[in-house]
């Protein structure tokens, strides 16, 4: 046991301490930085940790609210959902047709059929959007690759004790579904300027900006 005791003098640069076994001794001020530290400031920045192989689903709801840094509008002005699926794998087709059973072997036939030379399909995305009639839009792989990427782990910035009071310009809710789990987390872009932030159970934490740069990408793949 470590007891802190009164300052050497009046800049406080160095404070007297004993140990347990009645040694007394200087120890500079600085040190005691992490001593005052409260239980939030030392938790683990690692919010959680999502597998990017794991996650099989994505579901993305961003709500924009009305300009005002006072209150939060009862209603968003604007919503818009994105749901993710991770594309099932195809099974791979057989060869070609089968000899004729007449056929002996090591004979072949007089004469090959004519085939049509194959035709080359673009490579489907690993995901596909997951609402109806939007299975056949191609999704832009890298971006859902660059959102998996900020939750793995998740990082925080910093732990706050409560909900901040400002006002939302836009709230997103994140839904990930694994072979074992669901998360939902929610982020938060407050409208005036102040930090962003999140909620995922009973932490709120703010967040980097990079985090809802993912978060604002176009999942709809443009190129070839």
């Amino acid at each position: 046991m470590l007891t802190i005791g009164a300052p050497d003098s009046l800049t406080k640069d160095h404070y007297f301490a004993r140990t347990s076994d009645g040694l007394v001794a200087k120890i500079a001020g600085s040190s005691l930085d992490n001593l005052r530290k409260s239980p939030l400031d030392l938790r683990d920045k690692d919010v959680v940790t999502i597998s990017p192989a794991d996650v099989n689903a994505i579901s993305l709801v961003k709500e924009t609210y009305p300009a005002t840094t006072t209150r939060n509008a009862a209603k968003p002005q604007q919503a818009q959902e994105v749901a993710l699926a991770r594309r099932p794998k195809e099974l791979p087709k057989p060869l070609g047709p089968m000899l004729p059973p007449n056929l002996k072997s090591g004979a072949r036939p007089t004469s090959v059929p004519a085939t049509t030379a194959p035709t080359t399909q673009p490579a489907k995305s690993l995901w596909m959007f997951a609402a109806q009639g939007q299975d056949v839009l191609q999704v832009d792989d890298s971006k859902v690759d660059a959102l998996l990427e900020k939750l793995n782990p998740l990082r925080a910035d910093k732990y706050l004790e409560r909900t901040p009071d400002s006002a939302r310009q836009q709230r997103y809710i994140l839904t990930v579904e694994t072979k074992s789990q669901r998360y939902q987390i929610e982020f938060v872009r407050p409208a005036n300027g102040q930090s962003a932030y999140g909620i995922y159970g009973d932490l709120i934490f703010e967040i980097p900006t990079a985090v809802l740069d993912a978060l604002d990408a176009d999942f709809h793949k443009t190129g070839p």
